[in-house]
């Protein structure tokens, strides 16, 4: 690499490219976050292994127990179902089922041991 090309990238440069791809990313992760149980029946049976019907009833049982955190951006009840859902019937790594959702592989394992 040509040592001259270093020189053209000013570092106050690089900080404000990175300052502006954050509020991307968080936009990006509440657009994830949107009511899954808006998919249509095969699609969600698909992702998640349940029909919606079957989903929501999960819902309904463990509505009480899965309290919102308040802080931050709180996951509702129905995302948690789904997240653990998906993380559960897929085997998938909690860090894919986080990108996924729009959450934290941490979320994922607090809301899988709920």
């Amino acid at each position: 690499m040509d040592m001259d090309l270093i020189d053209l990238v000013d570092l106050e440069d690089v900080d404000i490219l990175e300052d502006q791809r954050e509020p991307r990313r968080v936009a990006e992760n509440r657009r994830l976050r949107l009511n899954l149980f808006l998919l249509d029946d095969e699609q969600f049976r698909y992702k998640y292994r349940f029909t919606k019907r079957f989903g929501q009833k999960i819902v309904d049982l463990l509505r009480d127990q899965l309290v919102q955190d308040p802080r931050g951006c709180p996951l509702s009840p129905e995302l948690q179902v789904v997240c653990a859902l998906r993380n559960w019937a897929r085997h998938e790594i909690q860090d894919d089922t986080a990108d996924l959702h729009g959450v934290s592989q941490p979320t994922i394992s607090t809301t899988c041991k709920k």
